[in-house]
């Protein structure tokens, strides 16, 4: 379907010059029109607001569309079609304490360490708690530390946001308990995110109005699998033989979901699906492939350097590709020639050792390892 551009309103630069001079030109030219004099010092305060009201109906141009409108108006015409801006959710983990013998109490406040001007860990969409302070999570349930460690205890982030930290990234007691020598979390934080932004809920309701719930499209399956769980960012569906659908789950990282998070999809989906439709629910699969290449650079340029940003070019272009898609020889060498210092690659680009595009399964996103560049 095409993308509708709305154009620019149609009312022109209303500026108050020249609004005043339309209004000289339709009075009496025996009037004297020099600033100050009484015909001047008439039209100017009317030319000013009329100038306001023109800026005014600009904007209102622009508030009356989906594709152009912002903010709370936004979220007024998304209501209008049972959408709501997705809030802010907290992120989870777990976390071992080592130390003395005892128990730590509920609600005791961890975190991340902040290095020397900077911050640790990816905050994708942004760190919630800012540039420069740590990111605190609070225990969920008391720990009891014996034989020097405790199991996981379950913790929450004191804000909501999208934070996503390794494991062993949370090292750190902001409250002091005694019995305590170290704290880590034992799993990759999960299930944040940062409030919806305006593009993200203009995609979602476009996408809404154009795939009306209950027809049982592409598109419902994805919209459906993603309200269920935010922990779930990307969607593949694939439709199969004798009415069969697969709806695969991928996490931000393209790392397929938790059971709970399956399940959850699942009966979702079940209560929406339309009357007799056979729908599985299942991880999707990342794909690493290998890739080598041959290139010719030109001298001068520190071959070290040069083999990071060949690295780091070929990574990109495996980052922008969607689950399903295609890894195009084509699109490899592209992505190689890009890099200055390249003079030529070898169209005979490795993948998976064949000499041949690599065509992913139904739920597979191409990744790709440390890819092998030859000079």
């Amino acid at each position: 379907m095409p993308v509708i551009e709305v154009p620019d309103p149609p009312f022109g630069d209303q500026t108050e010059e020249i609004i005043r001079d339309r209004m000289f030109a339709a009075m009496s030219s025996g009037f004297d029109q020099a600033q100050g004099s009484l015909a001047w010092n008439l039209i100017s305060p009317m030319a000013i607001e009329l100038s306001q009201m023109w800026d005014a109906l600009d904007q209102l141009v622009n508030l009356t569309f989906i594709q152009t409108t912002t903010g709370q108006f936004l979220d007024a015409r998304a209501e209008e079609h049972g959408v709501f801006r997705l809030e802010a959710v907290k992120a989870e983990s777990t976390v071992v304490f080592t130390g003395d013998d005892g128990t730590v109490p509920k609600g005791v406040r961890i975190s991340n360490t902040i290095s020397p001007g900077g911050i640790s860990g990816p905050f994708p969409g942004g760190d919630p708690q800012g540039d420069s302070e740590p990111s605190v999570f609070v225990t969920l349930k008391a720990a009891v530390i014996a034989s020097g460690a405790s199991p996981g205890v379950p913790v929450e982030a004191l804000d909501p946001g999208g934070i996503l930290f390794p494991i062993g990234e949370i090292d750190r007691t902001v409250d002091k308990i005694g019995i305590v020598t170290s704290v880590t979390n034992d799993t990759v934080t999960s299930g944040g995110r940062n409030e919806e932004t305006d593009e993200e809920l203009r995609t979602r309701l476009l996408d809404e109005i154009k795939n009306r719930e209950g027809a049982g499209a592409a598109g419902d399956y994805e919209r459906w699998a993603k309200e269920a769980s935010a922990e779930v960012f990307f969607v593949s569906v694939v439709a199969g033989a004798n009415g069969l659908v697969t709806v695969y789950l991928f996490d931000v990282n393209f790392d397929g979901v938790g059971a709970a998070v399956i399940a959850l999809v699942s009966n979702y989906i079940a209560f929406r699906a339309p009357i007799g439709a056979l729908v599985g629910t299942t991880n999707g699969v990342k794909e690493t492939i290998t890739v080598t290449a041959t290139t010719i650079f030109e001298t001068g340029f520190d071959e070290t350097l040069l083999r990071i940003n060949l690295e780091e070019a070929v990574t990109a272009y495996f980052d922008s590709l969607n689950v399903d898609e295609d890894v195009l020889q084509a699109g490899v060498v592209g992505a190689l020639m890009a890099v200055q210092g390249v003079l030529d690659v070898d169209l005979a680009v490795l993948l998976d050792g064949s000499n041949a595009d690599f065509t992913p399964s139904a739920g597979e996103k191409a990744v790709v390892n440390p890819p092998t560049i030859v000079f």
